[in-house]
């Protein structure tokens, strides 16, 4: 049976005014509001049992997970002693922090499409907000190492669709950011769509490692916005035809000299191509900071949950920055519906 956490803190919760009012985490929790979570789960509990720990409080721990690049267990301690952590999630200080067992669990009911959900949610209660700009779209992708072991890797199987031998993850696949083995890896690809005037991440997909970038083109091109940025792995006619019956610019770099039997060489306005590196920097991020350079987890579904996970600290952290360079910060909340301050009192 699904529980519901008393936000009512007790007296010995004083000590929370410590925290200082701009600390990052006061920030993200004046601008986020995740009570809808509960409603998002509500199927996968039952009608009868003991009461659960609140959902709004376990994806609040799974969100400090991913933003501090902790395990389950590092979370579940760094909110036993962490003063800002366990205020950031709702706790008392009196209060049983929920252990790793339960964050577990809980990724599980949650799950990658309503992962998707929520992070699609909060994308579009920014445009509602009239902070997506609509102009250039970048995309791109990047590799996720698998989490097994490479050393039992069957690696002749370097171009095979199916399982790979030796491999603990049946939906890891080969993959190449590069030319021969060299530039290759073993796991999957996040792609991504990124906003080129907010650096905000309007889309994300997570494929086997062995997928072309150019075939998923369709799933992440925004027809809303003004023009698309792509690298010369995105060059095909098709997707060039898709861009242009979404009255888009195009921004595709194109391959040179290729000699295949139909191809359109096309010519490429180099100023809108020149703003692809604008997404690197936000890859970086991802891999450096968040954990994205390796899966958590093993299976496609698992993985594209950390993906989005990722992603949605991402935009977070970039969201307090726009909103307090716009003078908008603590005046804008977002979670069940977008918000302003005068609405939400």
């Amino acid at each position: 049976m699904q529980g519901k956490h008393d936000p009512q803190l007790s007296f010995f919760d004083l000590v929370y005014d410590r925290i200082p009012q701009d600390h990052p985490l006061r920030q993200m929790k004046e601008v986020l509001d995740f009570s809808f979570v509960g409603e998002l789960v509500a199927e996968t509990y039952g009608t009868c049992g003991r009461p659960s720990h609140d959902p709004q409080v376990l994806f609040r721990m799974l969100f400090l997970a991913f933003l501090g690049n902790w395990s389950d267990r590092q979370c579940e301690e760094q909110i036993k002693y962490n003063l800002a952590a366990r205020w950031f999630v709702g706790l008392s200080l009196d209060e049983h922090v929920p252990d790793h067992t339960a964050l577990c669990r809980f990724r599980e009911r949650l799950g990658p499409e309503r992962m998707a959900e929520i992070f699609q949610r909060l994308v579009e209660q920014m445009d509602e907000a009239g902070l997506l700009k609509r102009s250039v779209q970048i995309l791109d992708s990047t590799p996720i190492q698998a989490d097994v072991d490479e050393s039992g890797l069957d690696w002749d199987l370097w171009d095979g669709q199916g399982p790979v031998g030796g491999s603990s993850d049946p939906d890891a696949r080969f993959g190449r950011r590069g030319k021969g083995k060299e530039g290759g890896f073993f796991g999957y690809k996040q792609h991504m769509a990124m906003e080129a005037d907010t650096r905000l991440i309007t889309k994300v997909v997570v494929t086997a490692g062995n997928v072309n970038d150019a075939e998923v083109l369709g799933q992440l091109v925004d027809g809303a916005a003004r023009a698309v940025v792509a690298d010369r792995g995105y060059d095909t006619n098709a997707n060039h035809e898709l861009v242009a019956q979404l009255g888009q610019e195009d921004g595709i770099c194109f391959r040179c000299g290729e000699g295949r039997a139909g191809w359109v060489r096309r010519q490429v306005d180099l100023e809108l191509s020149r703003q692809r590196w604008q997404i690197e920097p936000k890859f970086a991020e991802q891999v450096r900071r968040h954990g994205l350079r390796r899966a958590r987890y093993r299976g496609l579904g698992k993985v594209t949950f950390q993906a989005l996970m990722v992603a949605l600290v991402v935009n977070v952290k970039r969201l307090v920055k726009l909103l307090a360079e716009l003078g908008l910060l603590g005046r804008l909340r977002f979670g069940p519906c977008l918000r302003w301050a005068s609405a939400a009192a």
